[in-house]
């Protein structure tokens, strides 16, 4: 679950293979993510493993932010999942 109310977690999700393994990662958005005078500031929200968040087992991995994001960024709104250096593996893109 997102850490402040408004946030909007869930306005955008994403299942991302992101190791090239069998274990599927859920990434979530919450794009009206904001801190004290800073409004909608938005961040993504990494759980690994989408079988164990399914048995409801969820732990969360990492919470991702942009690293300059200016107030009204809405970092989250949208994601996808691209082979930008063509490695053969999709990494995540988006804001």
């Amino acid at each position: 679950m997102g850490t402040s109310k408004g946030e909007f977690f869930g306005a955008s999700l994403l299942v991302l293979d992101n190791l090239g393994s069998e274990q599927k990662d859920l990434l979530v958005g919450a794009p009206f993510f904001s801190l004290r005078n800073r409004r909608e500031l938005g961040r993504v929200y990494l759980y690994r493993d989408l079988q164990l968040y399914l048995r409801g087992q969820r732990t969360l991995h990492e919470v991702i932010t942009a690293k300059s994001a200016s107030i009204g960024a809405h970092f989250g709104a949208t994601m996808s999942a691209i082979d930008l250096n063509q490695d053969g593996f999709n990494g995540l893109e988006g804001i």
